[in-house]
C-alpha cells in the first residue's frame, strides 16, 4: 500500500513538472505581434522531415528534434526562397508537422544552432483547418 501511494506521488509530481514545461507565459500573442516578433512568416507545404540532433552551447547539453522543409507558397516576412527549412525542437507540447501538409508558420532565428526555428509558443495553424482568417489579416499588415 504504501509502495503505491509514492508512486502515485511520484507520477503526479512527474506529470505537473511535464505539464509546466509547456507554459508559454500566458495566452497566445496577438497576430500583429507575433508579426512584429517573428523574422519569417510563410505560408508552406511540408515536404521533408528529418531527424536533427544538435547541442545546446550554454550548458552543452544534446538535444533533439526536426528539420521541417517547406515549399514556399506564400511569404509575408523574410527572405524570399522557392524552399524554407526551420528546426523544431522535438516536443509534446505541440508543433506537430505532418508532412504534405499546409501551414501558416510564424518563425525566428535561432541564434545558438544560427538556423530559421520554430517554437511551440510562436504562432503555428493548418491551412485548411485555422489559417483562413489570420491569412486575410496578414494580407492587411504588408
Amino acid at each position: 500500500m504504501k509502495t503505491k501511494l509514492i508512486l502515485t506521488a511520484l507520477s503526479l509530481f512527474a506529470f505537473a513538472t511535464f505539464s509546466s514545461a509547456c507554459d508559454c507565459d500566458g495566452e497566445e500573442p496577438s497576430l500583429e505581434e507575433s508579426f512584429a516578433k517573428s523574422s519569417t512568416v510563410f505560408l508552406g507545404r511540408v515536404i521533408s522531415i528529418e531527424d536533427y540532433e544538435y547541442t545546446v552551447k550554454t550548458n552543452h547539453s544534446l538535444k533533439w528534434g526536426y528539420i521541417i522543409e517547406f515549399k514556399t507558397k506564400e511569404l509575408f516576412k523574410g527572405e524570399n526562397s522557392d524552399t524554407i527549412k526551420l528546426i523544431v525542437e522535438a516536443s509534446d507540447c505541440g508543433g506537430a508537422f505532418m508532412k504534405a501538409s499546409s501551414y501558416l508558420v510564424f518563425a525566428f532565428m535561432n541564434v545558438q544552432a544560427n538556423k530559421l526555428a520554430y517554437h511551440q509558443c510562436f504562432r503555428m495553424a493548418l491551412e485548411e483547418q485555422h489559417a483562413s482568417e489570420a491569412l486575410i489579416k496578414l494580407k492587411a499588415i504588408d
